[in-house]
C-alpha cells in the first residue's frame, strides 16, 4: 500500500498545443508518484485535447475533462479543484513545468506539519545569502501577513508556485470570480489568514513567459494596481484577517504608498492624469496621498 498522500495536480488549459505535451510529461518525470494529474480543457480551438488525449490513454493516473463552453481562468481551476480527491492540490498551469523533485519537496514539507498547514508557497527574493537559508520555513498566519503586507509581497505568488491543503481550499471557497487576474493572491491571504504557512524554495517549477499569455500593456497593469488595492483592502477588513487594528491601519498605509508610487512611475509621469483620478475615485487617491507615497515606509513604524 502506497503510504504517501494523494496529491491531485490540476492542469487548466486552453490553446496550450505548443506547451501542454512538456507540462504533462514534467509531471510523469517526478519522484513523488501518488499523484492524480487531472486536466480540464476550456473548449479550446487547437488540438490541446488530442495530445491530452494520448498521454491519458498511457497512463491511468492521468483524467481528462472538456468544458462543453469557455468559462475562464478561475472558474475552471475551482471546477477542477472540485475532481480532486487528494489530500493536496497543487496546480501546474498547460504551458508550465514541475521539477523533478518539485512534489517530493512540496509534500514532505507540508507533511512535516501536518494540522497545522493550508499553504505552501515558493519563496522568491534576492539575497546574496540565498545559499544560508534553510527551507522549509514555518509562519504563523500574523508573520505572513506582516512579511507580505510591509512590502514584501510574500503571499503574491501564483497557482503554479503553490501547494494548498484541500480541507483548507475548500474552507474558504477556493477562488472568488469576482476579481480578475489578482484572484490567486486574493486566495493565498484567504487561506493564510486561517492557518500557517510554509516557505519552500524557488525552483520547484518553472513559470513560462510567452507571446500567447494575457497581454498585459499599459491599460491592464493599471487596473491590475487598482485590484491589488481593492483585494487587500477587502482583505485587511475581513473578520479572519490574523493581524490587529494598529496592524491593518499600519498595513493599509502602506499599501496606499506602495500603490500610489507604482501610479506615479507608471502614469503621472506619462500624463495619464485623467484615468489615474477617473479610475482611483473611489479609493479617494488624492494630491496628498501623492506626496506622502514619498515617506520612507520605515517611518510608520
Amino acid at each position: 500500500m502506497n503510504t504517501q498522500p494523494l496529491v491531485s495536480i490540476l492542469m487548466t488549459a486552453y490553446n496550450r498545443k505548443y506547451f501542454i505535451g512538456e507540462a504533462i510529461e514534467s509531471v510523469l518525470a517526478s519522484t513523488y508518484t501518488n499523484f492524480e494529474l487531472i486536466i480540464v480543457d476550456d473548449k479550446s480551438t487547437d488540438n490541446t485535447v488530442d495530445i491530452a488525449k494520448s498521454y491519458k490513454e498511457k497512463d491511468e493516473r492521468i483524467f481528462l475533462y472538456i468544458n462543453e463552453q469557455n468559462i475562464g481562468q478561475f472558474a475552471n481551476r475551482n471546477k477542477a479543484a472540485s475532481l480532486a480527491k487528494g489530500k493536496y492540490i497543487k496546480y501546474l498551469d498547460s504551458d508550465d513545468t514541475i521539477a523533478p523533485n518539485g512534489l517530493t519537496t512540496m509534500v514532505s514539507s507540508m507533511e512535516k506539519y501536518p494540522n497545522e498547514l493550508g499553504l505552501g508557497i515558493c519563496y522568491f527574493f534576492k539575497s546574496r545569502f540565498i545559499n544560508t537559508i534553510t527551507f522549509p520555513i514555518l509562519l504563523s498566519s500574523g508573520e505572513a501577513y506582516k512579511s507580505n503586507f510591509e512590502g514584501g509581497g510574500l503571499l503574491c505568488v501564483g497557482p503554479t508556485h503553490t501547494i494548498y491543503l484541500k480541507e483548507k481550499f475548500d474552507f474558504v471557497n477556493g477562488f472568488d470570480n469576482s476579481f480578475g487576474i489578482n484572484t490567486d493572491v486574493h486566495l493565498n491571504l484567504k487561506i493564510a489568514a486561517i492557518s500557517k504557512v510554509v516557505l519552500l524554495p524557488e525552483n520547484l517549477a518553472v513559470w513560462r513567459r510567452h507571446a500567447e499569455q494575457v497581454h498585459e500593456g499599459q491599460a491592464d497593469q493599471f487596473n491590475m494596481l487598482r485590484e491589488k488595492f481593492i483585494i487587500n483592502k477587502d482583505i485587511l477588513l475581513s473578520k479572519n484577517c490574523p493581524s490587529n487594528s494598529s496592524e491593518k491601519k499600519r498595513f493599509y498605509k502602506i499599501q496606499e504608498i506602495l500603490l500610489a508610487r507604482n501610479l506615479i512611475t507608471k502614469f503621472l509621469f506619462k500624463a495619464k492624469f485623467k484615468l489615474l483620478f477617473k479610475s482611483f475615485s473611489s479609493e479617494t487617491i488624492l494630491f496628498y496621498k501623492i506626496f506622502y507615497a514619498f515617506i520612507p515606509i520605515r517611518l510608520l513604524k
